[in-house]
């Protein structure tokens, strides 16, 4: 079938292209030879899926082959709720027509568009990514007109573009939502509404606040959030113990002096890691009673170091150092408590809140190939910087 004037001649692809090419389903394809156009005709077709289809890259034509210079595809008036993608085959189309469909949103144009029609459907918003490509494209001829637009600050770049480039043919038709209000001459579509900004006024107001009083009670404010078990990622150990003056308080007995000034001590204060240790005979004040310099030594401290030997369970001073020990421990609800066992010592023996607290402990036993490991790991951690930081063992 062929029309009187060059211009308008055209023909079904069945009669130019092989058997084996198919046009989308409910579509008709034809071929205009005087501008090389490949055209897929899917209009008021009722379709509410974008056809996929491929386009032919030439036509055949008797021993020669006739490069297809432009795809046109028209999609007019149906039930589309969303442009085409990718992957649907229309990388090649250069004039698009979408008009009169129900299309909400649109994410991708052919890159090598020139005309594209998207006036009377339900678009309220094109985001910057689809705007940046209409800027890089090669359009003609672009319409908008008859969609709900919102007139918001997301709408600031749509007008920028409708403002800067007259290939948008009906900016006359580009509206707000609602109103008669053209998106071009649109001044205000942006101002910060005064209900929002008195909110964030109040919520900085609150914020500030809340601030100062932390500021304020920090300390306070985060020892009772650590003895309720409250945000406990919020509330470190380190932070609890900062005001504390040792790090460990050795609790031993005398008859032990040997064994704790010339080996653990010094391991303790001059080691790898130095600890600041409380011992009896070095920081304790002459004159002061002993219950109040051993509730003192343990108050200040991060940590007590018990050494349970044979001499410590003859003595009553180291006793009652244990019992104020654990007692603090108990009141803070942290193991501050670490236990020493130093040589032969027959745990029956051991009785009352001793026995008990070694039963649900683990503690550590003089002469274990890890005992120093197991020491350090007890004791109140470094950090980068050789200071304290404490851990709850």
């Amino acid at each position: 079938m062929m029309t009187k004037t060059k211009e308008n001649i055209y023909y079904p692809m069945s009669s130019v292209m092989d058997e084996g090419y198919t046009c989308p389903i409910n579509c008709t394809c034809f071929w205009y030879p005087f501008n090389l156009t490949f055209i897929v005709d899917c209009s008021n077709r009722k379709l509410k899926k974008i056809p996929r289809f491929s386009a032919p890259n030439y036509i055949p034509k008797k021993r020669e082959k006739i490069e297809v210079k432009n795809v046109k595809v028209d999609l007019q008036n149906n039930n589309l709720v969303e442009g085409p993608f990718q992957h649907d085959g229309y990388d090649n189309v250069t004039v698009l027509i979408l008009s009169g469909n129900k299309i909400e949103n649109v994410s991708w144009i052919p890159p090598k568009i020139q005309y594209l029609y998207l006036d009377h459907n339900n678009i309220s918003f094109l985001n910057e990514q689809l705007i940046d490509s209409l800027y890089g494209s090669s359009l003609k001829s672009l319409k908008l007109g008859e969609n709900p637009f919102i007139c918001d600050c997301t709408t600031i770049k749509l007008k920028e573009y409708l403002s800067g480039n007259i290939q948008v043919i009906d900016k006359q038709n580009v509206k707000c939502d609602g109103t008669n209000l053209q998106i071009i001459h649109a001044n205000n579509i942006c101002t910060f509404p005064w209900v929002i900004l008195l909110v964030l006024v109040f919520l900085l107001f609150i914020i500030s606040l809340f601030l100062a009083c932390y500021h304020k009670w920090k300390k306070y404010i985060k020892i009772w959030l650590y003895y309720k078990g409250w945000l406990l990622w919020f509330v470190t150990e380190e932070e609890l113990d900062k005001d504390k003056v040792y790090d460990v308080f050795l609790s031993f007995s005398e008859k032990d002096d040997d064994f704790v000034l010339r080996t653990l001590l010094p391991e303790l204060e001059s080691g790898q890691n130095p600890y600041k240790v409380c011992v009896h005979y070095r920081d304790w004040i002459p004159g002061v009673l002993i219950t109040e310099q051993v509730i003192t030594s343990v108050r200040d401290s991060r940590r007590t170091l018990v050494i349970v030997s044979k001499n410590f369970l003859e003595s009553c001073w180291t006793k009652m150092e244990f019992r104020t020990a654990y007692t603090q421990a108990l009141t803070e609800g942290r193991n501050r408590v670490i236990v020493l066992v130093y040589g032969e010592v027959d745990m029956t023996q051991i009785d009352g809140d001793l026995s008990a607290y070694m039963k649900m402990t683990t503690y550590i036993k003089w002469g274990d190939p890890w005992f120093w490991k197991k020491m350090l790991y007890a004791l109140p951690h470094k950090n980068g910087n050789n200071q304290i930081r404490t851990t709850t063992v």
